[in-house]
């Protein structure tokens, strides 16, 4: 039984390590205040964590040495304290990022809906002027001519 929990928490802590321990993305945070490397120097790393019995075993005897099980499990915990930390610095760029793209999605759609409206406008314009147009020239036709007026003669 303890082999079996020895092989998953093993390999659990593998993954785990391997993921934090392989170069990766480079993770940008904007927020001010926040340092990754501060946050990576506070997160306890696996190979400096010591073994830490549990209740169970640190009662049993304390001159025994940590079990690997035991180790296993602290190193666990300490990976998974590491990913947490790196986690909250990825749901803060991810979380700026999403609502740096709402807030862009929105002005594209402000800007659609403008432009459309702009667009309705003109047809709309053209379509009075048009009418305004054939109205003068209907008035035109019904007024009588007016002959040509040549202009007074100023000595008389």
């Amino acid at each position: 039984m303890r082999e079996h929990i020895a092989r998953h928490l093993l390999a659990a802590a593998a993954l785990l390590y391997a993921g934090c321990a392989l170069p990766g993305p480079v993770i940008v945070v904007t927020e001010p205040g926040y340092s990754p490397t501060r946050a990576m120097a506070d997160a306890p790393r696996a190979d400096q964590v010591g073994a830490v019995a549990p209740a169970t075993a640190a009662a049993a005897a304390p001159d025994e040495p940590p079990s690997q099980v035991d180790a296993l499990e602290a190193q666990r915990v300490a990976v998974e304290r590491r990913v947490a930390v790196l986690q909250r610095g990825v749901t803060r760029v991810r979380g700026r990022q999403l609502v740096t793209r709402a807030i862009s999605r929105a002005v594209e759609n402000r800007v659609g809906s403008l432009e459309s409206r702009i667009a309705a406008l003109d047809v709309e314009f053209e379509r009075r002027a048009k009418k305004i147009d054939a109205i003068l020239g209907d008035l035109r036709e019904g007024l009588p001519d007016i002959p040509d007026v040549p202009p007074a003669d100023p000595s008389l």
